[in-house]
């Protein structure tokens, strides 16, 4: 059950309202208030009393809430939501809540006052009522309007400007240009409507490796690429392998291979295939190691028979900045072809 009484209060917009409540038991509270708001949930107050400023303190445990004419005088005719909270030593109690209605005010502070005209019921000849003559003569008669004054009509209008009703009376200031000047590929983005359109793609020509993202171009073609090889793992030294086809059926073959015991030791050829030729030589190809001053040179053949690959020499010889050396065998990671 709630811990609050519900009472509605109906006043006279802008003018004064008072009443008292009493709280027993106890000498004084430590807060009051008393707030209105347009709606219940609404964040912000149309006025507030609190203790001091609204609610005073009549006698021991009375108190007086006043509603001042200026807390009320701009708010319209209607219903509003109020509540009367209290504290006291930390408690907080709502002893009051309801609604509070305004009702339109008949005498207002600022309305005109006639005392020598009883609008109500005018009598005698007009010209004695000067107030209203007064102010019929400012008014003006329907013949002296304008047409428009009364429909409301664009077409009643005189002196109206003259509206352009094609792009052609317009000034181009923006340069559109009309869809007869524009180049077929404007609107078809058709790759066969260009003029003046490459024959050779000669700014291709030289050789990308395939880890550095190349695709086989040589001399001004580009081929397309197809994985012939790829190992499973590489572990070790790698033996003889067999590719998905023939190499004698590419233009180009590329081989990426690493240093099975040193995996940051890589490199990448690419070599011409010629008919009639069983053995090719990866050599020579220069990688870096981790040290600026160590390279290393392919030295590796192999050669073949329709598919199969069987390698001649497996070797890798590493340069230091001691001019030391050492042999390292070699594993190669995938073959491509191109054609």
């Amino acid at each position: 059950m709630p811990n609050y009484t519900t009472y509605n209060i109906k006043m006279v917009k802008g003018d004064t309202e008072s009443f008292g409540f009493e709280v027993t038991g106890i000498d004084s509270l430590d807060t009051a208030f008393f707030s209105c708001k347009r709606n219940s949930q609404d964040a912000n107050y149309l006025f507030q009393k609190s203790l001091g400023a609204g609610i005073t303190q009549s006698a021991e445990s009375r108190y007086i809430v006043r509603i001042a004419p200026e807390d009320t005088q701009s708010l319209a005719p209607g219903q509003y939501w109020y509540d009367l909270e209290i504290g006291k030593d930390g408690d907080i109690f709502t002893i009051l809540r309801g609604v509070l209605e305004l009702v339109p005010e008949i005498t207002e502070p600022n309305a005109v006052v006639y005392t020598s005209v009883d609008w109500g019921n005018i009598v005698g000849n007009i010209q004695n009522q000067s107030d209203l003559q007064a102010a019929l003569n400012a008014k003006a008669t329907t013949s002296s309007l304008a047409q428009v004054a009364t429909t409301g009509s664009y077409d009643d209008l005189t002196d109206t400007p003259s509206i352009p009703t094609k792009t052609s009376e317009l000034t181009n200031d923006s340069d559109f240009v009309v869809e007869s000047s524009l180049a077929a590929v404007a609107t078809s983005g058709s790759y066969s409507d260009l003029l003046n359109r490459p024959t050779a793609l000669t700014d291709l020509a030289g050789v990308l490796p395939v880890n550095q993202g190349g695709t086989g171009k040589t001399s001004g073609e580009v081929l397309t690429r197809f994985l012939l090889y790829v190992t499973p793992s590489v572990d070790g030294t790698m033996a003889s392998f067999a590719l998905s086809d023939s190499i004698m059926n590419y233009k180009v073959i590329g081989v990426n291979f690493v240093d099975p015991t040193h995996h940051e030791r890589r490199g990448y050829v690419e070599f011409s295939i010629s008919q009639g030729r069983t053995q090719y030589a990866l050599y020579p190809h220069l990688i870096l190691y981790a040290g600026p001053d160590q390279i290393a040179v392919v030295l590796s053949t192999f050669s073949f028979e329709g598919t199969q690959v069987t390698f001649e020499n497996k070797r890798m010889y590493r340069i230091s900045s001691s001019f030391s050396s050492e042999d390292k065998g070699i594993a190669v990671i995938d073959v491509y072809g191109y054609k």
